[in-house]
């Protein structure tokens, strides 16, 4: 089915989209945990908007897997800091505070056997109570509203899907080998990038010591669809539409991070997308241009 685009293609608002929070910070520092996590697993929030149904721990697995080959995520995933010690927090990853009401998520078991339909993590309240986010249902099964099932239900409206396991746990994934073969570094604007044009950022990596523009490649070792390069704090997924230059094409551009909330545009280039070249953007819709990414020359 395809679909009006809206007049320009680029950084429209859909009247259903739902706006970030005024005052998330996607420059805070992360935890050691949520680097780690954001790196290995590559989570992406799904819900309602996406088609997630919110019935089995089964058809969670199969959403998931039919989202750019993910799964389901490990509950380390869902809350890589712990159950939470403060009343006001943001125990999720990443940076989220707990959801509206009582909402249960589907995670995978670590030894991948599980518990079976016990396997849900709280990521609301119980009760209006702010340390509950990050229990299980297991614990919390008998003070919960809502009672384990499979069918749709209110109470279950998101879920964080990863990059798969069979996948991340390779001796040596092309994310590990091309970070050893050209050293990426992410940057952004409290780092001097200015989000200006493709020549703006040619000069900008040459201008670090020993980098240049990287590769389509080095930004997306699985192709599009698929996460980009990890290394950077922040969450380009809940930024929206970000692009970034990339060197192995004339003016190239790709998606690092969704247009219109949809995963299946990461890693896009400019021209799959909107079937042409930017042009000279300059520095012209630099909000959609946070972040670049510079790597050591690669020699064949």
């Amino acid at each position: 089915m395809c679909c009006r685009e809206p007049e320009d293609g680029l950084g429209i608002k859909l009247a259903d989209e739902q706006p970030i929070s005024a005052d998330f910070n996607v420059v805070a520092e992360r935890s050691k945990e949520e680097q780690a996590i954001m790196d290995y697993y590559h989570p992406v929030w799904y819900d309602r908007r996406h088609g997630y149904q919110g019935t089995t721990h089964e058809e969670a697995e199969e959403f998931c897997k039919n989202i750019g080959g993910k799964r389901n995520c490990p509950l380390e995933a869902y809350c890589p800091n712990g159950l939470p010690t403060e009343t006001t927090h943001r125990a999720l990853f990443l940076d989220r505070e707990p959801f509206e009401g009582e909402q249960w998520a589907p995670f995978s078991s670590a030894t991948g056997g599980g518990s079976g339909n016990l396997d849900w993590v709280l990521i609301g309240t119980v009760k209006d109570n702010p340390t509950s986010t990050c229990g299980t249902y297991e614990n919390l099964k008998e003070i919960a509203s809502w009672k384990e099932s499979g069918t749709p239900s209110e109470h279950k409206k998101h879920v964080l899907c990863c990059a798969d396991e069979d996948e991340v746990n390779q001796i040596e994934t092309l994310e590990e080998i091309l970070k050893d073969t050209v050293n990426p570094v992410w940057f952004t604007f409290s780092d001097g990038w200015n989000g200006g044009s493709y020549d703006d950022a040619v000069k900008f990596c040459n201008g670090q010591p020993g980098l240049e523009l990287c590769s389509y490649s080095a930004f997306c070792p699985y192709g599009d669809g698929k996460s980009v390069m990890g290394g950077h704090p922040h969450d380009f997924d809940r930024e929206g539409e970000q692009w970034a230059p990339y060197s192995n094409a004339e003016n190239g551009w790709v998606m690092i991070g969704q247009k219109y909330q949809n995963s299946a545009t990461t890693c896009a280039t400019f021209e799959q997308l909107e079937g042409g070249s930017p042009g000279d953007w300059g520095e012209k819709m630099s909000e959609m241009k946070k972040h670049i990414m510079c790597c050591s020359p690669h020699s064949d």
